[in-house]
């Protein structure tokens, strides 16, 4: 479980420094890098780790909401798919996949301002996926899957907050 939890961070604070460097043109051409990362850790979690049905999920939700809009992104998903392809999946479930992308589908829908009903939140705050993990944790006794999607979205959020601290006016400085 550490090591899930582990990679699981890794991906995320490398899939979101690749948003922050894609969105906001920030960290340079190490960008190339934090994209091949979180690409590497999917792949990993999918395959070495049997969460595939979590993870092969949450990226079909993405490509299926269009939010592979960038090189860094692209690349991302390119170093994910070949990756889990070359290690091998060794759990997959069906019925399992075919929950969490639902879910992670929500987690991607722009809903317009001011909605302040519950459903509304939770899809705003992209608790969706969260939520589904913590029933199946519940549910079945498998806490593997919320534990890397937790691990995953509290590593997202501070990296969000760390580049936010270093590159508050967005550019990364190019050297002189």
């Amino acid at each position: 479980m550490i090591e899930i939890i582990a990679v699981s961070a890794l991906m995320g604070f490398f899939a979101k420094l690749t948003d922050e460097s894609e969105d906001r043109g920030i960290f340079g051409k190490a960008a190339y890098l934090f994209a091949a990362a979180y690409g590497a850790f999917g792949a990993y979690l999918s395959s070495a780790l049997g969460l595939a049905s979590l993870w092969v999920a949450t990226a079909f939700a993405n490509v299926l909401a269009k939010k592979i809009d960038g090189k860094f992104h692209a690349l991302g998903l390119v170093v994910f798919v070949l990756g889990t392809l070359a290690l091998g999946i060794s759990e997959f479930s069906i019925p399992l996949f075919m929950f969490l992308l639902f879910f992670a589908a929500l987690d991607e829908i722009n809903l317009p301002g001011g909605k302040t009903d519950m459903v509304s939140t939770i899809i705003s705050r992209r608790l969706s996926l969260v939520i589904a993990t913590l029933l199946v944790a519940l549910v079945f006794g498998v806490w593997e899957y919320f534990a890397s999607i937790a691990a995953f979205d509290v590593a997202y959020f501070a990296s969000a907050w760390s580049a936010a601290k270093l590159y508050p006016h967005g550019k990364f400085p190019e050297a002189k």
